[in-house]
Order: structure tokens, then C-alpha cells, then sequence
């Protein structure tokens, strides 16, 4: 899940947006360790809510907006609180090696193994001349 999270970030960038902060929810987002290793692997700062389920709360949120309870995203914005913030302690080269890893698995997965060409030697004129030997003394 982070390496692909880091493709995303990465098209983005490559689009022209500026990504310096992910804000992560849902069960996944409870691990630290995920948390903690998306920080590294992707050198953003990784900010976990309070409330972990916010897809429910998302909905909520649009259908409370939609019948005139908040006026907008700026509302929803402050409801939203921080439990743990997670910032990269990766060293870079050590990120770009492990990523650099996941695009290599990734690229040989997707266009499958390295074909290798089988060379098969012409039979020598001496191992023909043995074979036929043999066919006789049959």
C-alpha cells in the first residue's frame, strides 16, 4: 500500500501538485508500522485522525452539507483532529533503493520475465557419424 501511494504522489508531482503532507484514514491507518514506513518511503509527513472510519463520516459530512448544516469543506475542516503525526527517518538513499526495488519488481510483473534466447548447436559431423554407427549395430 505505500509503494503504491508513492506512485500516486509521484503522478501528481509529475502533474504539477505539490504533495507535502498525506492526511491517511480508514483500518489500515491504525498500523504504525504502515503509517511509519509510508512516511519513510515517500519523505512526506504522514497524519493519522482521531477517527480512523472516515469514509462513513465523509458521507455524513456531504449530506449535511447538502441539507445546509455546514456550509462547506471549511467546515467539515475543523472537525477534522490529529491523533499522531509520523515524519520520514529514512535516510534518502535508502528510500530510493527500496523504491527503486518496488519499480523493478513492478515493471517485471507487468511485462513478465526476461526472455533469454535457447541457442541449440548444430550437431557435430562426428556425433552424426557415432549416431549412424550406432543405427547400424542395431
Amino acid at each position: 500500500m505505500a509503494y503504491q501511494t508513492c506512485d500516486i504522489v509521484e503522478a501528481l508531482s509529475a502533474g504539477g501538485m505539490t504533495v507535502s503532507q498525506l492526511k491517511v484514514d480508514g483500518g489500515g491507518s491504525s498500523s504504525d508500522l504502515l503509517c511509519q514506513f509510508l512516511a519513510d518511503i515517500s519523505g512526506l509527513q504522514i497524519v493519522r485522525p482521531r477517527e480512523l472510519e472516515r469514509t462513513a463520516l465523509g458521507v455524513a459530512y456531504v449530506a449535511g452539507t447538502g441539507v445546509g448544516l455546514w456550509d462547506g469543506p471549511a467546515d467539515v475542516e475543523k472537525a477534522w483532529e490529529a491523533d499522531r503525526v509520523f515524519d520520514p527517518a529514512m535516510a534518502p538513499d535508502r528510500r530510493e533503493e527500496l523504491y527503486g526495488g518496488w519499480r523493478q519488481a513492478l515493471a517485471r510483473t507487468l511485462t513478465g520475465p526476461p526472455r533469454t534466447a535457447t541457442v541449440v548447436a548444430p550437431p557435430s559431423a562426428q556425433s552424426l557419424t557415432n549416431d549412424r554407427s550406432l543405427e547400424e549395430q542395431s
